[in-house]
């Protein structure tokens, strides 16, 4: 229950945070140069790259006029790239105690949701409902894989809610 409740917040925090943050792409960092951040830069970075990959879906959906294999290619690298980032943060925690890791998610969390009253999380998430009819029928098991991944790409800080809620996606990455 508790992991549902867990979800339920990270998904709508997803959902609510929507366009916030840098336009540019965060830079690709490693094992070596995440162990050196602090709890509060951790979290700014996993923040920010969550905050990139929700503009960058926005901008997708604004780009492609038409749901096709086009759309899931370019999605698909987006997902691949910030799926494969945050694992790298995800290593880092896995080093640390049950109890170190709990207050690093929660550090992110908390700084997707700092950024709430800036963000235009609204206007993506009404663009992604519009669009929903048009996923479905498309009816790619990836796709909607794909979105559920990106939707709560938090969750691979925690590798073992991330084996739980992405066992595909855990597997196709490594995490066992």
């Amino acid at each position: 229950m508790k992991k549902i409740i867990l979800l339920t917040v990270i998904l709508g925090a997803f959902i609510i945070n929507g366009c916030n943050g840098s336009s540019s792409q965060p830079n690709f960092k490693n094992m070596a140069e995440i162990e050196k951040l602090s709890k509060e830069e951790f979290a700014e970075e996993t923040a920010a790259l969550n905050n990139h990959v929700m503009k960058e879906m926005d901008k997708l959906l604004d780009k492609h006029a038409k749901i096709d294999a086009k759309f899931e290619d370019e999605i698909t690298k987006l997902h691949n790239s910030s799926v494969k980032q945050m694992i790298e943060y995800g290593k880092v925690l896995d080093k640390k105690d049950a109890e170190t890791r709990s207050e690093y998610v929660v550090e992110s969390l908390m700084a997707m949701w700092g950024n709430a009253d800036e963000m235009e999380g609204e206007a993506f998430e009404a663009k992604f409902d519009k669009r929903i009819p048009e996923l479905e029928a498309y009816s790619s098991k990836n796709l909607e894989r794909i979105f559920d991944d990106l939707f709560a790409l938090m969750d691979f800080l925690d590798f073992e809610d991330a084996k739980e809620t992405h066992p595909v996606t855990a597997k196709e990455f490594g995490i066992q």
